[in-house]
């Protein structure tokens, strides 16, 4: 087993200054493969992050970040370690059968489909603000991209396939947020208003050795105005705030879901 953390720090110049990150970490495998495929419990994980500040002038800040995750690991392989007592299902007293059983637990095994766990997390994400004399305007961009797959093989052991299943997904997603913050009459009235959008679309597709599978899609967007400002009047020791907040949004949703036959 391994792992590592590390961070650094690079002041490039007064206006420019970067930071960067990573973390890896894994183990070997559990029980030792002799099928497709590496072996049970094995894990191989690891993830980085990239951080920008740019200040071209004292008015404007822009933050840029950029992180990644991939994540492998194998699935855990099951085992029984005792004979399992006659059941009089025809079907499960079969499965004790062929499946090869003993006390203490095997430290290998055989599987005909590739046992793995698999996730990749990409995202960017862009903030940028631009400081007037009584209102900052700041802008929030962000997308994150991500891709996971899934399969387990149930039947390790046995000498032929007995069930496996998996699965396969993929998501897009995107936001854009503007802001517009200030304060008028002397500091007395403050208030925020913006502009928000959102979008996603997704993918996904499972299956297992019965021949059918599923297939799912989404395709979903949003957008809103909001704005909320709060009055303190001169009176009552200034300690008497009124707050008036209003929100327009719209939203679609859209959800499909498709099953494949013999797929």
């Amino acid at each position: 087993r391994y792992s590592y953390k590390t961070s650094v720090n690079l002041p490039i110049s007064d206006q420019l200054a970067v930071k960067v990150a990573g973390v890896m970490s894994g183990r070997d495998g559990i029980v030792e493969n002799l099928g497709t495929g590496k072996d049970f419990g094995e894990k191989d994980n690891d993830a980085h992050r990239l951080d920008v500040r740019w200040k071209p002038s004292d008015e404007v800040t822009v933050d840029y970040a950029y992180d990644r995750s991939n994540m492998q690991e194998t699935a855990t392989y099951y085992q029984s370690t005792t004979p399992g007592p006659t059941t009089g299902i025809p079907q499960l007293d079969f499965l004790t059968a062929v499946v090869p059983h003993k006390k203490g637990r095997s430290d290998t095994c055989t599987a005909f489909n590739f046992p793995s766990h698999y996730a990749d997390i990409e995202s960017h994400s862009l903030i940028v603000n631009w400081e007037l004399e009584n209102m900052t305007i700041k802008s929030i961009t962000a997308q994150r991209d991500s891709d996971y797959s899934a399969n387990q093989d149930f039947s390790a052991g046995a000498p032929f396939t007995l069930y496996f299943g998996g699965g396969e997904t993929e998501h897009k997603q995107f936001t854009q947020e503007l802001q517009f913050i200030g304060d008028a009459a002397d500091s007395r009235f403050n208030y925020v208003a913006g502009f928000y959008y959102f979008e996603e679309e997704g993918d996904e597709i499972t299956y297992n050795n019965s021949g059918t599978s599923n297939g799912y899609t989404i395709d979903n967007s949003a957008w809103a105005l909001f704005g909320q400002g709060t009055y303190t009047p001169d009176g009552f020791d200034q300690k008497l705030h009124l707050t008036l907040g209003l929100r327009y949004s719209e939203d679609s949703r859209e959800a499909e879901h498709i099953n494949i036959a013999g797929g």
